[in-house]
């Protein structure tokens, strides 16, 4: 069995309230459950980066709705390929959100001095993404509840 992952960026929609990615994340477990799709999602700054691996086909299946949802725009994928392994075996929707400070000490861990998600999510370095997404799987840092409580 091949193991294929795409990760992509996007931006939340004005008309899309921050609640939804509740909504969005209970519909992505029960679907990708079905599907056998593994993968991460990652909020911060009204920007999705979204890791998800599975079959090839599963994956590009999921990709084409994922870029038709209203909910967001701009889906830029940043990276795919095959890999020897899953990233995230056991998620089958892992969430983090993060905000400024925390992409600031994230970036700054990595010796990147650009700030922007633009600027750190880029061509010239496109596997900051992954490495990003894979650093909350193997520190176990999940938090669906934390990212309500606290001021994005």
């Amino acid at each position: 069995m091949q193991n294929y992952y795409l990760c992509y960026k996007s931006e939340l929609s004005s008309t899309t309230d921050e609640s939804e990615i509740i909504n969005i994340l209970g519909a992505s477990q029960k679907n990708n459950l079905r599907k056998n799709i593994t993968g991460m999602l990652l909020y911060i700054n009204n920007h999705f980066i979204q890791l998800i691996e599975g079959e090839r086909d599963d994956v590009n299946s999921l990709y084409k709705k994922i870029v038709t949802d209203s909910r967001h725009f701009g889906a830029r994928i940043l990276s795919e390929g095959v890999a020897d392994k899953r990233f995230f075996p056991n998620w089958i929707m892992g969430f983090r959100a993060m905000n400024t400070q925390d992409l600031k000490e994230m970036a700054e861990m990595n010796g990147l001095t650009e700030l922007s998600i633009d600027g750190l999510l880029s061509e010239s370095n496109p596997h900051f993404a992954i490495e990003l997404l894979k650093s909350f799987y193997k520190n176990g840092e999940l938090d669906f509840y934390k990212f309500w409580k606290e001021e994005v």
